[in-house]
């Protein structure tokens, strides 16, 4: 480039960066654009479109763009963007491929050294080992009066979790399945504390792409249209909720889904409590309050998912697993149906069909008010398992492996 084009190039980018800066994802779309439509093929440039297309959730662009980027600038900043936009689009047969090829050649990362660390991150499976004590002596199990604890199991047999798990110190110990939920009935050694150990391995994974392909017809199997209809504080037939879902309501299922779930990140906050139940409530609450602790913000996906005809429920589960360190929280997030695909997990503040990959999933329940004495007599045993994090020592929480 002679220096007219250098400098008309850094005058662009100059434009890009203040626009980035202010979180202007479209003009910083435009001045990429702008750079594009002149003839430069610079990487940086090229990379910032990409990424400004992701922003605003046009993953299809953004993986398009990161192509033509790695296409004219190999290197290890257009490869590390390859891996991310794959990711964007759900595409992890390419994500993970790519990821390969620039794990095997991190000797030429430069200063993308801690960009490519970050996909890679992104892109591998990481396997737990989750400890805990349960002491038959405490009061939440003397309680009951039984001899046996149910203690829920992590779910299997999806493609973002998997588990193996192990009884120690316990007298005798057999699966139940509870509904759809998996649990192990333990017989305690007399008031001896055991413990229940779980290696679990959490897979990133987005249903992106087979969100795009999903069937534009609600038809839903019998047992999963029960999970249209109200169930305690979830009520999609409250006026607020209602005249929200009209607002909402998309031409498909997959749109109605993006709309809700976008417009609860965007409207809603996490609050955290506030006395007994200041960040619960009925989904009429959560709305006026404009948001909750995990069960509100879930009370609120939810309710409105149903008012638009898309099944939808709870899921109970540890949250805050994150690097070689977390803690054994309990955390509730929404699951959601979609015809062609079936279930799909969502938390708060993540994109529509991204899996958070840090949570542990155990159980799923109908009752947002669900506790110990206070809930659901059909899922009264699975909370037993509250008792654990309320009452019991949570021993430990230990990385044991990444891989792509």
């Amino acid at each position: 480039m002679n220096k007219r084009q250098t400098d008309n190039l850094q005058t662009i980018l100059r434009q890009m960066e203040r626009s980035r800066d202010s979180g202007d994802w479209q003009g910083m779309e435009r001045f990429c654009r702008s750079g594009v439509m002149a003839g430069f093929q610079d990487e940086y440039l090229l990379r910032s479109l990409s990424w400004s297309l992701s922003k605003q959730r046009r993953f299809e662009e953004s993986f398009a763009i990161a192509q033509q980027n790695w296409q004219a600038n190999p290197c290890a900043w257009s490869l590390t963007q390859y891996v991310e936009a794959a990711i964007g689009a759900g595409d992890w047969e390419e994500a993970r491929k790519s990821a390969r090829n620039l794990s095997q050649n991190a000797a030429y990362w430069g200063d993308a050294a801690r960009a490519a660390q970050g996909a890679l991150d992104s892109i591998s499976a990481k396997t737990f080992t989750f400890t805990w004590t349960i002491d038959p002596s405490k009061d939440c199990f003397q309680k009951h009066n039984a001899p046996d604890i149910r203690v829920p199991l992590p779910r299997t047999g999806t493609l973002y979790q998997s588990a193996t798990w192990e009884v120690k110190d316990a007298q005798t110990h057999r699966v139940e399945k509870l509904g759809e939920n998996e649990c192990v009935r333990i017989t305690p050694l007399g008031q001896r504390p055991f413990r229940l150990e779980s290696r679990v391995t959490l897979t990133p994974y987005s249903y992106q792409k087979q969100a795009t392909k999903a069937s534009t017809v609600a038809s839903y199997p019998e047992e999963v249209r029960r999970y249209q209809l109200k169930i305690k504080d979830a009520d999609p037939g409250l006026p607020p909720i209602l005249a929200q879902a009209r607002r909402l309501q998309g031409s498909t299922p997959r749109a109605s889904v993006e709309n809700v779930l976008n417009w609860c990140n965007g409207n809603l906050r996490y609050i955290g409590d506030r006395g007994a139940d200041g960040g619960g409530g009925n989904a009429e609450e959560v709305l006026k309050r404009g948001g909750g602790h995990c069960e509100g913000l879930t009370t609120g996906a939810v309710s409105l998912l149903k008012a638009c005809g898309i099944p939808a429920r709870y899921i109970r589960g540890h949250g805050a697993v994150v690097g070689s360190s977390g803690h054994g929280s309990w955390h509730t997030i929404t699951e959601y149906y979609l015809s062609g695909i079936g279930w799909i997990p969502w938390d708060y503040n993540y994109e529509p069909f991204v899996v958070r990959p840090t949570y542990l999933s155990t159980f799923h329940y109908d009752s947002p008010i669900a506790a110990p004495g206070r809930g659901d007599r059909t899922v009264i045993d699975l909370w037993n398992y509250q008792a654990l994090g309320a009452n019991c020592e949570f021993v430990s929480f230990r990385l044991v492996r990444s891989v792509i």
